[in-house]
């Protein structure tokens, strides 16, 4: 499961500062990272 690095993504980003919209670029480069899964 990538769920436990995607929290510690958001956590870091989140310790960073970063915007919720950073989150969810994060996601879309997830997605576009690994489109066979």
């Amino acid at each position: 499961m990538e769920i436990k690095a995607i929290e510690r993504v958001f956590g870091f980003m989140g310790g960073k500062g970063v915007s919720f919209l950073g989150g969810l670029n994060i996601l879309i480069v997830f997605a576009l990272l690994k489109p066979g899964e």
